[in-house]
C-alpha cells in the first residue's frame, strides 16, 4: 500500500481522539477494514487533481459505549446508494471483485458494530464504523 500512497500524492489529515476507550477487536480484521476504506478512497480520488486530494481519518467516542473510526475523501462521491455498496459482488471499479465492503461489513457486524457510508457535502464520501467499547463487550 505504501507505493499506492506515494503515487497518489494525497494530503492526509488526522483527527484522532486520544481519549477514546478501548474496544474488543481482532486487530488484523479491523486493520483490513481500514485498509479497504483507504484503498477505496484512493481509487475515488484518482480523477481529482493531485493538488486537491485530501483524505481525513478520524476517531471519536460519542459515548462511553462506542468508538468510531471514519475515512473521508474528496473524490467522486457515492455512485450508488449506501446500502447497495455493501452487497457482495457489487463494485464500481473495473478491476474490483465487489467483495471488499461486503467483507468489511461482515467483520464489523461480527464485532457487534455498525458500518456506514454517506456522501460528503460538496465532494467525496465518508466511510466509517463503530464498535462497542470493552466495558460494553465484557
Amino acid at each position: 500500500m505504501t507505493s499506492e500512497w506515494q503515487k497518489s500524492d494525497v494530503t492526509v489529515v488526522l483527527n484522532l481522539d486520544e481519549a477514546i476507550p478501548s474496544a474488543q477487536m481482532d486487530k488484523i480484521q479491523i486493520e483490513q477494514v481500514i485498509l479497504n476504506f483507504l484503498r477505496n478512497a484512493l481509487h475515488a480520488m484518482s480523477a481529482t487533481p493531485q493538488a486537491e486530494r485530501r483524505l481525513s481519518i478520524a476517531t471519536s467516542s460519542e459515548s462511553s459505549e462506542t468508538v468510531t473510526l471514519s475515512v473521508s475523501d474528496n473524490g467522486h462521491g457515492l455512485l450508488d446508494s449506501p446500502d447497495k455498496l455493501f452487497e457482495p459482488f457489487h463494485s464500481n471499479k473495473d478491476d474490483g471483485l465487489g467483495l471488499g465492503l461486503s467483507i468489511s461489513r461482515t467483520i464489523i457486524e461480527n464485532h457487534a458494530g455498525q458500518i456506514w457510508a454517506q456522501p460528503n457535502e460538496g465532494a467525496g464520501a465518508t466511510f466509517g464504523f463503530s464498535l462497542p467499547t470493552s466495558s460494553v463487550a465484557s
